[in-house]
């Protein structure tokens, strides 16, 4: 997954959270075309991570919800520890972070994935 499919992800599961998440309401979120919204919504569509009902209202699918779950929580991890490990700022930790598992297989994701949830039960 790329870290812009994963933006574009976040995006849809936050309005749809909301209420509605439409091309419109993504492009103007992004600050993008829509164009380019519509674009790298049909790559989603295609790859079975997101779909449209009957009002052209975006969901993410079952796939599409695990897969985003797994990339922001091994994210989130990976932006902690390089705050706390190497003092890195905040947003450069999380931006930084972010693409490191858009980069990672998905073997290595899984293990991060793992070692988040074993750091969350020993605190």
């Amino acid at each position: 997954m790329t870290s812009s499919q994963l933006k574009y992800l976040n995006v849809i599961y936050m309005l749809s959270e909301k209420g509605s998440a439409r091309i419109t309401d993504i492009s103007n979120y992004m600050g993008f075309s829509k164009v380019s919204a519509c674009r790298a919504v049909e790559k989603l569509v295609t790859e079975n991570l997101v779909y449209k009902d009957e009002k052209k209202r975006l969901f993410l699918t079952e796939t599409g919800r695990e897969r985003f779950i797994k990339y922001k929580k091994s994210a989130e991890f990976l932006a902690e520890k390089l705050v706390d490990m190497l003092g890195c700022s905040r947003g450069s930790a999380k931006t930084d972070a972010l693409n490191m598992v858009c980069a990672m297989s998905e073997t290595n994701l899984d293990k991060i994935f793992k070692l988040r949830g074993n750091a969350k039960e020993a605190e």
